[in-house]
């Protein structure tokens, strides 16, 4: 484990970043190593998921038990967020419906609003610019490359109907995506008891 910094030219500031090196690369300084960033949560900082996850022995046992090496990055991410725009019903029933105006999202989001509203801004227009569902919807029609998606969620997690939504979503639209649900709450105890799954799916993609 590494911690590293670099300035920012994007953010105008220094930031902060923990980097995971696999096993080999002491010893292989020739080798080329995929790289997966791990990012963490709202009021969370880049030492997390080594700190509270576990990551880094996580990595070490799916790795001497022969999973592809990789190098794993987490950096300082601030408080930026990825949330969708979904409204309702709760518990998740389809079709999903979303928020159609900057009140109703407020109120939806009235803990943290503050917090988010300056990453996606205070109109409809530009949460929906930044919405997920919204997102792969125009690639989608532009026929892009679609990217390689896995989600998973805790059962009891206060965001799973958001995550629920977007995999109905994806399933309407007929894209490829990895869904799972665990029993567990938005916590770093259902993190570093499914942190190996996520892994295991990097690693079988990026690791080849």
């Amino acid at each position: 484990m590494r911690v590293e910094r670099f300035f920012s030219p994007a953010l105008g500031v220094e930031k902060h970043y923990v980097v995971y090196l696999p096993p080999s690369y002491a010893t292989a300084p020739a080798r080329r190593y995929p790289v997966a960033y791990y990012l963490h949560g709202l009021t969370g900082n880049e030492s997390d998921w080594v700190s509270l996850a576990g990551i880094d022995v996580i990595a070490d046992s799916l790795m001497a038990g022969g999973m592809s090496e990789m190098i794993l990055v987490m950096p300082d991410g601030d408080d930026g967020v990825l949330s969708p725009l979904y409204a309702g019903p709760h518990p998740f029933a389809a079709p999903a419906r979303y928020h159609t105006s900057v009140d109703s999202l407020a109120a939806d989001w009235r803990g943290t609003w503050g917090a988010i509203a300056p990453a996606f801004g205070r109109t409809i227009a530009s949460w929906t610019a930044r919405d997920p569902a919204q997102l792969v919807r125009r690639l989608a029609a532009a026929r892009g490359p679609m990217p390689a998606l896995f989600i998973d969620v805790g059962t009891r997690d206060r965001l799973a109907d958001q995550a629920r939504a977007f995999h109905a979503e994806l399933a309407a639209l007929g894209i490829s995506h990895a869904y799972a649900e665990w029993p567990g709450k938005h916590d770093w105890k259902y993190w570093h008891a499914h942190v190996g799954e996520s892994l295991r799916w990097l690693a079988a993609r990026i690791a080849r």
